[in-house]
């Protein structure tokens, strides 16, 4: 038996071949169970209603936008993915515009990942354990409902799977590479840079081993021939190139928060660490956080000593290495640019590759009392985890799909748009001109119940008078706001109590029409004291770089910017934000949306 693994279990002994028979039996039907559970899961609380970020594939899915590599190759948020932009359009080709589809199939890869571990634990022992159905409750349990009901996160998904794929690759390569796992290797190092910020972050790392595998002298065995050689550098060539393209032209998302410091980073880093046991872990965040980082910084300390103690070993062990070091790249990457939303639970599917590799580590190099106990302690630790990480998981599944399901019936009881986004709007889209541009293309490709989306009803147009009655770090002259202070606003009054069905202002700013600016709007009653964000609008920079100075692709080419706030409500006072910096903003017109009779 390999000195590497070794196994306390002799499978020549008949207790033991049923012990291993049990196991094996155990494995799979756990995998099988929690697939087709996850299945039933997306069956019972997906919904083909767009999410946030599905808006943005609206206009190609339904063919009203052309697919162009400049749009492929885009920005997204601080993404360039056109890896998964091109999965999804497959996906609408085949299985119509239902994303419903991505949901599935985000499932899918999710299972076959699962089963490929279980596949490479086998051969790594010649038998599978208890402890290997770690695996399937991993990748498969309700806590990743967020990543399960939500078609856009195949973009963060990918990372993972492709990752996933790179550990498996690195595992079974111990000495000499083939052709084949060249290409694998290659395929997956060009692919990551191709889904998500996530994904670059993670290449760096992987291209060092590659580079460790064809430089470092005194492991002569495992140096693949020379033309293999040149193939990685290739591999790694093109790699470097896909890294660095992601960075020209690249913009900072205006107005995402940032952390405040290095302290604030590495708090993130340890909510994010403890997300690999899912949300379960959330309410213990600063157990479950540290103790997986100290056992990750444990066995990288352990495989030093199996670079110098096992020279035939070293090109798996400095993989291994280089893969946690990889994801310890992505938690800084995250932790300082998310640090307000470590704990959102669709970041735990994120962590669930370094935790495999974890425990592939101890399978393979680990003492044998020492490796069975990490082992089946991980697989209890995500046992206990389970039930709590299904619970969180259905009560995500209930809530959204208790909104989307008034919202599906709203639209066929013959709802108009502009009601549909002012009631439903959190749960689809943080900015309503998206919904407003967007609906009627659903609506227009003849997609599933957006067929019975009514028309908008005629508006009675009422244009305000541009007199503000307040101002607050800014001056006014002749239509043109001259914000100097981090807070300006205008504040306009009407004669009475007014009930509008929306508000829309016309703006542009006449010195640098590139400013990309945070507008909102506010609006009360006569007798309400303050202004809340309970009555709040805005329009920040988000989605598509293409639409951040416009905000929807069909606006493009107007000649102003245009924000409308659907309200549905009684309104005194309006309150406008033309950002929350100097800026010099022209308000060409302020228009009240009355309600009127339909045609």
């Amino acid at each position: 038996m390999n000195r590497v693994y070794k196994s306390a279990i002799d499978p020549s002994v008949k207790p033991f071949r049923i012990l291993a028979g049990t196991a094996t039996g155990f494995v799979w039907t756990l995998w099988f169970v929690m697939t087709v559970s996850t299945v039933v899961f997306v069956r019972q609380f997906g919904s083909n209603v767009p999410s946030w970020d599905d808006w943005d594939m609206v206009p190609t899915m339904t063919g009203n936008q052309p697919i162009t590599l400049d749009w492929l190759w885009s920005q997204h948020n601080e993404h360039r993915m056109p890896l998964p932009r091109i999965i999804l359009l497959l996906w609408t080709y085949f299985f119509g515009c239902d994303f419903r589809a991505g949901m599935y199939l985000n499932v899918v890869l999710l299972s076959l990942l699962a089963f490929a571990m279980i596949v490479c634990a086998r051969r790594l022992r010649g038998r599978l354990c208890f402890a290997d159905g770690i695996f399937p409750i991993a990748f498969l349990h309700w806590g990743h409902a967020a990543n399960f009901l939500w078609s856009w996160q195949i973009n963060q998904e990918l990372p993972v799977i492709i990752s996933g794929a790179f550990l498996l690759v690195v595992i079974r390569e111990k000495r000499q590479f083939n052709l084949k796992s060249i290409f694998l290797i290659g395929i997956c190092l060009l692919s990551l840079p191709l889904c998500c910020a996530n994904g670059v972050a993670i290449v760096p790392a992987l291209i060092l081993w590659l580079l460790y595998v064809v430089f470092f002298p005194g492991h002569s065995q495992a140096l693949p021939a020379g033309r293999h050689s040149f193939l990685i550098l290739a591999f790694v060539l093109t790699g470097l190139l896909l890294v660095a393209l992601t960075f020209v032209g690249y913009q900072k998302v205006p107005y995402h928060p940032v952390s405040p410091g290095l302290w604030d980073s590495l708090k993130a880093g340890v909510q994010l660490g403890s997300l690999c046991f899912g949300p379960a872990a959330i309410p213990i965040w600063k157990l479950a956080g540290l103790s997986f980082i100290c056992f990750a910084i444990l066995s990288v300390f352990f495989l030093f000593r199996v670079l110098v103690q096992q020279p035939e070993e070293r090109i798996r062990a400095a993989g291994l290495i280089l893969f946690l070091g990889a994801y310890g790249a992505l938690t800084f990457v995250l932790g300082s640019g998310r640090p307000f939303t470590a704990l959102e639970a669709r970041y735990a599917l994120f962590f669930v590759p370094p935790l495999c590799c974890l425990y592939f580590i101890w399978t393979i190099y680990g003492p044998i009392r020492l490796q069975f106990l990490i082992r089946n302690s991980l697989f209890v630790t995500m046992g206990l985890a389970l039930s709590p990480n299904m619970r969180a998981g259905l009560e995500y599944g209930n809530n959204l799909r208790s909104k989307l399901q008034s919202f599906e019936c709203a639209i066929e009881t013959g709802h108009p748009a502009y009601w549909l986004i002012n009631r439903y709007g959190n749960y689809l889209h943080p900015h309503q001109d998206i919904l407003t541009d967007y609906l009627p293309m659903l609506r227009q490709a003849n997609v599933g119940i957006y067929r019975h989306l009514r028309d908008e009803p005629v508006f009675h147009k009422v244009s305000l008078p541009l007199v503000p009655t307040a101002l607050n770090d800014l001056t006014w002259k002749e239509g043109i706001a001259r914000a100097t202070g981090s807070y300006p606003f205008l504040v306009f009054s009407l004669p009475e109590n007014r009930y509008v069905c929306g508000i829309r202002l016309h703006y542009s700013y006449p010195n640098n029409e590139d400013h990309l600016s945070y507008v909102s709007i506010y609006w009360k009653k006569g007798d309400q004291k303050e202004f809340t964000t309970e009555q709040f609008s805005k329009y920040s920079p988000t989605g598509d770089r293409a639409n951040w100075e416009r905000g929807t692709w069909c606006r493009l080419a107007e000649s102003e910017r245009t924000l409308t706030v659907w309200i549905c409500d009684t309104v005194k006072e309006i309150r406008i934000h033309p950002d929350f910096q100097p800026c010099e903003c022209k308000i060409s017109e302020i228009v009240l949306l009355e309600p009127s009779a339909y045609k």
